[in-house]
């Protein structure tokens, strides 16, 4: 009986069961023929959303992410605060949709991952990118909880150089702490082709190691996000309260002390980013029930679309390597503009220009009032090459 794949790229293990392991059992008296064709279609179906949506995940999220990076580092955005962090995080997220892509195209076209070293560098990569990803965006939270909830403290602990150090210390602790997908993975031949998989000598090593890493990277930074966007929302709530019933002569003393409360362009950044980290938690929550479901229940039950809500969980979190750019684009204005300008000076540099016009005079008068007039002579040679 050739066995059905299944695939988890989270832990980047592929997963063998033959429909025989699938929920044959008669709670519903159905005849076990039944249940098997059942499961087998669950997974067919799956197999099918699969090979479609991942590799749109990929490309488009690739794209959105790498004019992330150009927006974030080339504008004058990059002066901003948690331009640092959101730079690395557009970064990562590529790393992590690269090896997902990878993943998708051994699969569905060839066979690309049929030596040790390939299979070894993309299992890392995606342990690597994961973590990586997920503390960034505790690292953005924390920034903004700083600057609503602690303003005073916040230039000096959200300086751009700080985010720098917290970038640098997340890499080298996820680069050394994830070392040992290199020499637990191997490529193992398995029907007529090869395939990633875990050595079963590191079996009891690899099981402490998944909860020390469901820990790290899904429940402690899952407890933090929560936390601070629920104190700055609180504390934006409590802010614009008073200041619509500000009576007080205290109440206004603290109305005027937060500037990021009160400027609305730091209203909007913190906006932006609260979508961005609740965004984040609303498409992660599924697959981390999921994967502490698999980890404490999934060894004595299996129900027959216990897998198949598991896997469509699994591509909600892929999402979240790829939606960014949207929530920047729909609702941070400084990013909008940054992004056209951008698009711009690639036409200009491609050769496309559009029309410009300057003032080449300007002439100041008084009018009866004693009003400061200003008056503006436009130059008349007009550059109107197009593409």
């Amino acid at each position: 009986m050739n066995p059905d794949k299944q695939y988890d790229t989270l832990n980047y293990t592929y997963l063998y069961t033959t429909t025989m392991d699938l929920n044959i059992t008669t709670v519903y008296n159905e005849s076990i023929e039944k249940l098997q064709t059942e499961s087998v279609d669950l997974h067919k179906l799956y197999v099918n959303i699969y090979t479609i949506v991942v590799p749109i995940i990929a490309v488009v999220g690739l794209f959105g992410n790498t004019a992330s990076i150009a927006v974030f580092t080339s504008s004058f955005l990059k002066r901003h605060s948690s331009s640092v962090f959101l730079a690395a995080l557009a970064f990562v997220d590529n790393l992590f949709l690269l090896t997902l892509f990878l993943t998708w195209f051994d699969q569905t076209a060839s066979n690309i991952l049929s030596t040790t070293i390939p299979c070894q560098i993309v299992v890392y990569v995606t342990y690597f990118a994961a973590f990586l990803s997920v503390w960034l965006v505790v690292g953005f939270t924390t920034e903004r909880y700083l600057a609503i909830c602690h303003p005073l403290r916040a230039p000096m602990l959200c300086s751009n150089r700080r985010q720098k150090i917290a970038v640098t210390c997340l890499t080298i602790f996820a680069a050394v702490f994830y070392n040992f997908a290199i020499w637990t993975t191997e490529a193992v031949q398995y029907g007529p082709r090869k395939w990633c998989l875990t050595i079963n000598d590191y079996y009891e090593f690899l099981q402490i190691v998944t909860w020390i890493d469901t820990i790290i990277s899904m429940v402690l930074p899952f407890v933090c996000i929560a936390f601070m966007n629920c104190r700055v929302i609180c504390k934006a709530a409590i802010f614009h309260k008073k200041r619509q019933h500000c009576y007080k002569p205290t109440d206004s003393m603290k109305v005027k002390r937060n500037k990021h409360l009160t400027n609305k362009s730091q209203m909007r950044v913190t906006r932006t980013l609260l979508i961005v980290s609740t965004l984040f938690l609303v498409l992660n929550f599924p697959s981390h029930l999921a994967r502490i479901y698999n980890i404490i229940v999934a060894p004595v039950s299996k129900e027959k679309y216990e897998k198949f809500l598991q896997q469509i969980c699994q591509l909600l979190y892929y999402s979240t390597f790829s939606v960014n750019f949207f929530v920047y684009a729909l609702y941070g204005k400084h990013f909008q503009k940054s992004f056209w300008l951008m698009i711009r000076s690639f036409k200009q540099f491609f050769g496309c220009r559009t029309e410009h016009r300057f003032p080449v005079e300007k002439s100041t008068k008084i009018t009866l009032t004693g009003m400061r007039s200003n008056t503006y002579r436009w130059s008349s040679d007009l550059d109107i090459s197009r593409c």
